[in-house]
């Protein structure tokens, strides 16, 4: 972020913390609302040890079992290429992230603050191990420690995490960040270390709202939240000062996760492997046996087929990236909250870094080529409405396109649909 805006409240003209130079306050009554938080890492910043290489970024790490965030050097190698989480240091990743050889990592980034609506001038990135929920991590302290000053943690973080900044430099007033704006790995400040709190702050804002869960609910839907997850037992707030570093036994539906809803009792199932667009684009059916991590809740399930009645889970080869893309993929995982600023466009994680995707049915059953041709046809049929409503840049119309999703429209369309034709 840049350093001219207050950490609080983004005002320019602000004047710079005399203590790290990392972030700056437009006024006293900013200061004193971020020292708590501020002072975990205002004396570490300044202290911190010299950048190895011109090649190390400055990263925050938030450890699973202390109660204090840490700045850590993590070395990037740009290549001359579009930013690229793939070209990050690993061994650093894996060393600060995992436990054992069987842990996978995911990313997401973050470019819009919800608590005060609007887009960020930097961008963070979240590291962290991708079944965080379910593999038994503690709530991460150090995360708790930042956030509690301020209000409840609303992410229900656990395990440790990597946090990163991203530039963004724009050239033109109609670049964006999904296209030509030039995204570069920088220096995280205590200015990214407020959005780290911030987004763990509101993160529940982004479920769906109350009109559009009221619509849906004439179609049939009951109890719809879009959200990631659902406000967790009182029992997760209560490791307070003085306990930070201790962990809570609570389970994975407790706090919010996705796990698959069918039983697994199935050995072996059928899924689809989407391949990425460096490798061609294309699909083949695949088997997934009982062990497989995306028939133990990890991956994420596409908001568009929940709706239609049909969902499928998604879960991304974590550790190999493409500089391509994943086009099928994408378009299940676009947004359906019309209060998102992304809504018509998929996370930044499903868009950027993508290699191939393991797609199954979250009731267990077997998913077969035809069936995900289906839903990618339909995707792209609703992706033609989001268009027309972003034209006409009304709530209602994008209600009215909101209206196509329903299990009803999904059959009638998908029986007008040639095989093979995506």
């Amino acid at each position: 972020m840049s350093l001219n805006k207050c950490a609080v409240c983004w005002k320019g003209d602000s004047k710079l913390c005399v203590g790290c130079k990392s972030c700056a306050y437009c006024s006293k009554e900013c200061q004193r609302s971020d020292f708590k938080s501020h002072k975990l890492l205002c004396k570490a910043i300044a202290e911190q040890e010299a950048r190895p290489t011109p090649s190390h970024v400055r990263a925050i790490f938030f450890p699973e079992d202390k109660p204090k965030p840490q700045l850590v050097w993590i070395r990037y190698t740009p290549e001359d290429v579009p930013i690229d989480p793939g070209l990050l240091d690993r061994s650093t990743r894996q060393r600060l992230l995992m436990r054992n050889a069987d842990d996978t990592l995911d990313l997401t980034k973050i470019s819009w603050n919800h608590r005060l609506k609007q887009e960020a001038p930097s961008m963070i990135e979240f590291h962290f191990r991708d079944n965080f929920y379910n593999d038994g991590s503690q709530v991460t302290a150090s995360i708790m420690t930042a956030v509690e000053p301020h209000g409840p943690e609303k992410r229900y973080w656990r395990g440790p995490l990597l946090v990163l900044a991203i530039s963004i430099e724009k050239k033109s007033e109609s670049d964006t960040i999904q296209n030509g704006a030039n995204l570069q790995y920088t220096d995280a400040t205590l200015a990214d270390f407020r959005s780290v709190i911030d987004h763990s702050l509101c993160y529940e804002r982004q479920r769906m709202p109350p009109d559009m869960q009221a619509m849906m609910a004439k179609f049939g839907f009951k109890g719809l939240d879009l959200g990631d997850g659902v406000p967790p037992p009182a029992s997760y707030y209560e490791q307070r000062k003085g306990n930070k570093g201790n962990a809570l036994a609570t389970t994975a539906t407790e706090v919010g996760a996705t796990p698959s809803t069918h039983s697994n009792a199935r050995e072996t199932i059928l899924g689809v492997q989407l391949n990425c667009q460096e490798k061609g684009s294309s699909v083949r059916q695949v088997k997934v046996d009982r062990s497989h991590p995306i028939r133990n809740g990890q991956g994420e399930v596409s908001p568009i087929s929940r709706l239609v009645g049909m969902p499928l889970r998604l879960r991304k080869n974590a550790e190999k990236f493409a500089d391509w893309g994943n086009q099928r993929a994408c378009w299940m995982m676009v947004s359906v909250n019309i209060d998102d600023p992304s809504w018509g466009f998929a996370p930044l994680d499903w868009q950027l870094d993508i290699n191939n995707v393991v797609v199954v049915r979250d009731d267990g059953q077997d998913l077969t080529l035809k069936d995900v041709s289906n839903m990618h046809g339909f995707c792209a049929d609703y992706l033609d409405k989001v268009q027309d409503a972003a034209e006409e840049g009304t709530r209602a119309a994008k209600m009215a396109a909101m209206t196509f999703l329903t299990p009803q429209n999904y059959q009638a369309k998908i029986a007008t649909y040639n095989y093979g034709r995506n």
